[in-house]
């Protein structure tokens, strides 16, 4: 099963709950960080008995943030000899990337209905500490030979959590440091960018999306951008795997096209044949898993030939080692 059908909460638990109970693959494309904590309380135990895997995250959220980082440590280790300590994730580029219609159903949702707190439960597996002060405004990182100017990313809050859990299960290092921030090449750029996350957070609570909504600053349900704008747009992460002794992996990930609309699309459904693919294989993984837990390297491997149109020059994501 290759789910769509957002807000999540509101559409998805009782699928989560069939696919766990009848071991069928499930992927979707959530960003509910909280709500894909209460299916892993609810559904781990009945999907691993089923030997169903559940994987969450699978498009924009979190592919990137999930697979590169599991790249970045794989490449630390093979150089170094062990996992780094800390893995920062910085989004460098954004270029012409635009809402969903479905994105903003979900906020609308979740501002009306807000979840209910996340289950607590015993740690299982090595532990992740998530710096979320290192996106402050004030600070520097220097990354691919630049110094450059943090700032907060709004997908934070979605794509941590994964990683976190993704740490879990495949134990890369028990007390992994990981934080996720944009690096801006200005500080002007950073505070804008924190200025304006800021405002539209704030108009949100006051209860304006309806209002940005029908004077078009946000899409409505069904709504989003057109085909030529989502593939001129880009994005481009940069991961830092950093050890003691001045340790130090770095990864860029560029991605060609819009990351709500055509990658989004490319990572559910490779994700969904690289669970098809895997079905049946003895030992292969289940529960409620992560890309990176789920397929690993094996994703990535799909993904980096992965093409919106067979046509296209290039892959839509292309990785280096820097």
């Amino acid at each position: 099963v290759a789910s769509t059908a957002g807000p999540f909460r509101k559409f998805g638990s009782e699928l989560v709950g069939a696919c766990a109970a009848e071991g069928a693959s499930y992927a979707d494309i959530t960003g509910e960080a909280t709500w894909v904590a209460h299916m892993a309380h609810a559904h781990d135990a009945t999907a691993k008995a089923s030997g169903a895997a559940l994987v969450p995250a699978a498009g924009f959220d979190s592919v990137p943030s999930d697979i590169g980082t599991l790249l970045a440590i794989r490449e630390h280790e093979k150089t170094y000899g062990e996992a780094p300590e800390r893995v920062d994730a910085y989004v460098t580029a954004m270029r012409g990337a635009a809402f969903q219609g479905g994105t903003v159903d979900t906020v609308d949702y979740e501002l009306r209905n807000p979840s209910p707190p996340a289950p607590r439960g015993p740690v299982e597996g090595a532990r992740t500490k998530i710096d979320w002060r290192r996106g402050s405004p004030f600070s520097n990182a220097f990354v691919n030979g630049r110094d450059l100017c943090l700032s907060p990313f709004m997908m934070a809050g979605a794509n941590c959590p994964v990683v976190r859990r993704s740490n879990s299960l495949l134990n890369y290092r028990d007390g992994l440091v990981y934080a996720e921030s944009m690096a801006l090449r200005s500080r002007k750029a950073a505070l804008t960018n924190a200025a304006v996350l800021a405002a539209g957070a704030g108009l949100l609570k006051m209860g304006w999306l309806d209002a940005l909504r029908s004077r078009g600053y946000l899409p409505k349900a069904g709504e989003g951008p057109s085909v030529k704008r989502m593939r001129a747009a880009s994005y481009a992460y940069h991961f830092v795997g950093t050890g003691p002794a001045d340790k130090r992996t770095e990864l860029a990930w560029c991605g060609t096209g819009d990351p709500t609309g055509v990658h989004t699309s490319m990572f559910l459904v490779e994700t969904a044949l690289g669970l098809l693919e895997r079905r049946g294989e003895t030992g292969a993984p289940a529960g409620l898993l992560t890309p990176a837990a789920a397929l690993g390297e094996r994703l990535w491997a799909r993904l980096e030939d992965a093409r919106w149109e067979s046509g296209d020059a290039k892959p839509a994501v292309e990785v280096e080692f820097l």
